[in-house]
């Protein structure tokens, strides 16, 4: 599995409740937990990257097939790993000839999770 190495500016950690909503015609939702359990879910923002840079982050996002393949981070939080996926597509600000990128991942559950 690969390891996903990023130089951040900012971190935020926030749980996060997997709920399945099912709407109904009548406009009433009934909601479910998918799991007790929380996921936690990173929020990173880069510092100023080069292009050089920028393209290695890119490219293992590329790798991945986007959210599709699991991967793993240690959290600079509490250093420990986590199996995760993107939670969504990498934003890729460029802006006075450097580049800043905005990412999430999630955690996903996994055989010793059970």
């Amino acid at each position: 599995m690969a390891t996903f190495s990023f130089v951040h500016e900012t971190f935020r950690e926030v749980p996060s409740y997997p709920v399945a909503v099912s709407r109904f015609e009548s406009e009433a939702e009934q909601r479910r937990l998918l799991t007790n359990k929380p996921r936690r879910r990173f929020e990173i923002m880069s510092p100023a990257l080069t292009q050089t840079q920028m393209a290695a982050q890119r490219d293992f996002h590329q790798a991945r097939k986007g959210a599709l393949e699991d991967f793993s981070f240690v959290s600079p939080k509490d250093g420990v790993t986590y199996t995760v996926r993107y939670d969504g597509d990498p934003e890729f600000d460029y802006a006075q000839a450097t580049w800043r990128i905005k990412t999430k991942f999630i955690t996903v559950d996994t055989d010793e999770d059970a």
